[in-house]
């Protein structure tokens, strides 16, 4: 049995639940119009990777952008010379997810909507928002439309509050034709560490998690990523 400690009381970490989106060659959530995934083979003179054309094995080379999937973004992303994903360590800590699926699919998340947060016992270091993108297909593609997307302020309290890393379904904090990326801005500039986006949480409801994620460390400002939750039940 693997346990955790929240707001002094002890919770059952239960099975673990995947919440970045597949991704197949052609085909993955979509926005901004960036290019979806595409493998070719790799050569070096007399080697072929592909086993198909007579190669011992097969070594492909992955083209993609991580924005165009799960990914996650550290201020490098909105600032010059800002934190890269080589500074960051692996993501552990409770998370509790905040259910706004009734809030629509376009227009903005006020402040107003997260005083969920008042309530909690104690901050935890991860705060996760479902939107119904979570009930879209998950290979949905996303360029074009007014998806719902942060307020400044509401970005300003988020952080304000002690949250270090930001789970969203959505393709950007920030709307698609906001070139000043306000909630990003916002976010980083108060002391916030990282943010997720494109996760899916599919039909996990409100409440207590255990988040883990181990992104690449590597000197770019954003990556995809795999991530994992963890049903938490109070232990009596």
């Amino acid at each position: 049995m693997i346990w955790t400690e929240y707001g002094g009381e002890a919770y059952r970490l239960g099975k673990g639940i995947r919440i970045d989106r597949k991704v197949s060659i052609g085909k993955g959530a979509g926005c901004f119009g960036l290019p979806k995934l595409a493998v070719r083979t790799f050569t070096a003179g007399g080697f072929v990777g592909d086993i198909a054309h007579g190669g011992s094995c097969n070594v492909r080379i992955m083209e993609m952008c991580p924005h165009n999937q799960t990914h996650i973004e550290m201020s490098e992303h909105v600032v010059s010379n800002g934190m890269q994903l080589s500074s960051l360590e692996d993501i552990n800590g409770i998370m509790h997810l905040i259910d706004l699926s009734d809030a629509g699919t376009s227009g903005t998340i006020e402040m107003e909507s997260l005083k969920v947060l008042e309530r909690l016992p104690s901050i935890p270091p991860v705060i996760g928002i479902k939107t119904a993108s979570s009930g879209l297909d998950e290979w949905h593609d996303f360029f074009g439309e007014d998806f719902l997307a942060l307020s400044k302020e509401a970005a300003s309290y988020i952080v304000s509050k002690g949250v270090e890393v930001l789970v969203l379904d959505l393709p950007s904090a920030d709307r698609e034709e906001d070139s000043m990326l306000g909630a990003h801005k916002a976010f980083f500039e108060g002391g916030g560490v990282a943010i997720m986006e494109l996760a899916f949480f599919g039909s996990l409801g409100e409440g207590l998690y255990y988040f883990t994620c181990t992104p690449l460390r590597a000197d770019v400002d954003a990556v995809a990523t795999g991530a994992i939750v963890y049903p938490l039940q109070k232990m009596r």
